[in-house]
């Protein structure tokens, strides 16, 4: 079984988020939702639990999905953007001149706001807040 019950992990990944272990999944289907979230975002991974009737398609919860979703896609849109940068860089590396690096990297900006979650008890926040946490993890010994 790829799941690792000791540290809550699925294998080659970060440890799970609580929200989605209350869901009572196996292993195989919390390696589906993982896929999901790491190449869709939290919404397709909301969706996903949903189509696999996991959880009842809510109205409130598909539209507090979307603002982290929104927030996933600048995000990764930030990721590109660096690696581009990145490579650039690379290959215009001059060996006469020296490497000099900055004293703090850069904050990163956003493109996207962030969002405020408010509801009742029990209305589905930290399950949607988990979704989006799982849905930015790396495999363990990825660098970004």
């Amino acid at each position: 079984m790829a799941l690792r019950r000791a540290g809550l992990c699925l294998a080659g990944a970060a440890p799970l988020p609580p929200g989605l272990l209350r869901l009572g999944l196996p292993a195989a289907a919390l390696e589906d939702v993982q896929r999901a979230a790491l190449s869709g975002g939290p919404k397709e991974a909301f969706a996903w639990l949903v189509k696999q009737q996991r959880l009842k398609d809510d109205v409130l919860q598909r539209s507090a999905v979307e603002p982290l979703d929104a927030c996933w896609r600048a995000v990764r849109a930030q990721e590109e953007q660096g690696s581009r940068e990145r490579l650039e860089v690379d290959e215009e590396v001059v060996k006469e001149e020296p490497l000099v690096l900055p004293l703090a990297p850069p904050k990163p900006r956003l493109s996207a706001p962030g969002c405020y979650l408010w509801g009742e008890v029990g209305r589905g926040k930290t399950l949607m807040m988990d979704l989006f946490a799982l849905s930015l993890q790396q495999p363990h010994g990825v660098a970004n």
